[in-house]
């Protein structure tokens, strides 16, 4: 019984990650704010799914995995393995704070850590293009970090709303094993 429980989560985070690749490598954006690009990954709100449901470990790999399975299919431009270790580290994040934030609205506890993550993420993100792209290297860190945090900011609501509906459905069908 044990091991066909966790063959199910295993398979259900496995899908969650194949769901993340396939809306990496067909949505993803690319905004010009203020003379920097940001990409918009929405494959984010998949994978941040993932810690919620399962735990930090679950989101930890299944978040290092995604990012790696979608370079592996479609490179775009070098593979940067501080993104890797960053999302890994943003899918544990994610799933300890779920566990330890006392937030009684689902919604409202959703928006707070999809706020502190995405920041955080956003932050160590453009810091670390600073430090190993040689490009972004004359730039200053608040110049490159604004327009980061502008559309981390503008996506909270929306990200929240996505997967509080992926969270319902989530719950609803498949955790209980019913038919869609």
């Amino acid at each position: 019984m044990e091991r066909n429980r966790h063959l199910r989560k295993v398979t259900q985070v496995a899908l969650l990650v194949a769901l993340a690749v396939v809306v990496s490598l067909m949505f993803a954006p690319i905004l010009v704010i203020t003379g920097a690009m940001v990409r918009i990954n929405a494959s984010h709100t998949i994978a941040q799914l993932v810690p919620i449901i399962f735990g930090p470990i679950y989101g930890g790999i299944a978040s290092g995995m995604a990012n790696l399975i979608a370079y592996v299919i479609r490179p775009q431009g070098a593979w940067l393995w501080h993104i890797t270790v960053l999302e890994i580290f943003c899918g544990i994040l994610l799933g300890v704070l779920w566990k330890v934030v006392r937030i009684r609205h689902r919604f409202t506890k959703l928006l707070v850590l999809i706020f502190i993550v995405d920041m955080i993420y956003s932050t160590l993100n453009t810091l670390g293009f600073i430090m190993f792209l040689p490009a972004m290297q004359g730039m200053g860190f608040l110049v490159a970090l604004t327009p980061r945090l502008l559309v981390a900011v503008a996506l909270v609501v929306p990200k929240a709303c996505v997967m509080m509906v992926l969270l319902n459905v989530y719950e609803r069908y498949i955790a209980r094993g019913e038919r869609v």
